[in-house]
């Protein structure tokens, strides 16, 4: 059997201004999973992947590999779940790419010769070998989503979300990022409007409207029932 990656029971979360994001979210993960979270805009996906890292806290529960995600443990969360941004000038900020990628395991305090094994590992398995010195400002938008990626591998996440990975990106960065999604083995919980990212990589989709699940299952069939997908706005 596999194990539980991610375990969410009754989340509710309303933004600051009365908005309802979430409205009761139950749903369960498990390890190795690549699940597709659909939904047209407002649906609460993004949301809903701010809650997997305690970015957001939420009325309900949220656990992570069994834990459930409070004050005590977020450092020990963050380090499972690993959030891709949508914009990746959000996640890269250092004078380097290696800097960028390197900012977490330093701040774990790990002798440097660990965190350089980590980067170069991490910058290899997203395609940037090569590019540790640049300035993340000077990449491509392709090359600073995969830069961003690897900020998040790097710390060897065993969840990594990711919010529309294939946002802005031209074809060819596309079919690049989702070869490299594929590969990975790690359980991916992605949100996203790119319904063929999803046929491609994810075994399993879930649909929210107005932050509730209303679908949840396989993904051909929720991605072949064009009704379903035109009353939820897709």
């Amino acid at each position: 059997m596999n194990e539980v990656a991610v375990e969410i029971s009754g989340l509710h979360y309303d933004y600051p201004d009365g908005t309802v994001a979430l409205n009761g979210i139950d749903l369960e993960i498990q390890s190795g999973e690549k699940v597709g979270i659909i939904g047209a805009n407002g649906a609460g996906k993004s949301t809903l992947l701010l809650h997997l890292n305690g970015i957001l806290r939420g009325d309900g529960t949220v656990r992570v590999f069994g834990s459930p995600i409070n004050k005590s443990n977020l450092s020990a969360v963050r380090r499972e779940v690993g959030l891709v941004f949508q914009n990746p000038d959000d996640q890269l900020f250092c004078p380097t790419v290696y800097d960028d990628v390197a900012f977490g395991p330093r701040n774990m305090r790990l002798a440097e010769q660990q965190v350089a094994e980590r980067v170069s590992r991490a910058l290899r398995l997203v395609g940037l070998d090569g590019l540790e010195r640049k300035s993340a400002f000077h990449l491509s938008i392709g090359q600073k989503k995969r830069a961003a990626l690897a900020t998040v591998l790097v710390m060897d996440a065993r969840v990594l979300a990711l919010d529309e990975p294939s946002g802005n990106l031209d074809p060819r960065a596309r079919r690049e990022l989702m070869a490299l999604l594929k590969d990975l083995a790690e359980t991916q919980v992605i949100a996203t409007h790119d319904l063929g990212l999803v046929a491609d990589i994810c075994s399993r989709v879930v649909l929210l409207d107005r932050g509730k699940v209303v679908a949840d299952g396989q993904g051909h069939d929720i991605l072949e029932n064009r009704v379903l997908l035109e009353q939820h706005g897709l």
